[in-house]
């Protein structure tokens, strides 16, 4: 049997997660429901850039999300 999808409770506010495309960032909000036809919740994160340069935030699914700790570690120092 499949691994059930991730929802937002997975995430909490202030999580390091992975993004799709292997960034790492941290979860700063949840979204709800935008519209009738729009009936996913989303995360909010924030990448976490070297140096604090790269701050930009972008919402996505969270079944797309991985906790930081599944994937490589990196030091943010």
């Amino acid at each position: 049997m499949g691994e059930r999808l991730r929802d937002v409770d997975d995430f909490p506010v202030g999580a390091r997660v992975i993004t799709p495309t292997g960034r790492i960032g941290v979860v700063v909000a949840h979204k709800g429901m935008e519209s009738k036809e729009d009936a996913h919740e989303r995360c909010v994160v924030r990448y976490n850039g070297g140096g604090g340069e790269d701050r930009d935030t972008v919402e996505l699914l969270p079944h797309l999300l991985k906790p930081a700790s599944e994937g490589p570690q990196r030091e943010l120092f």
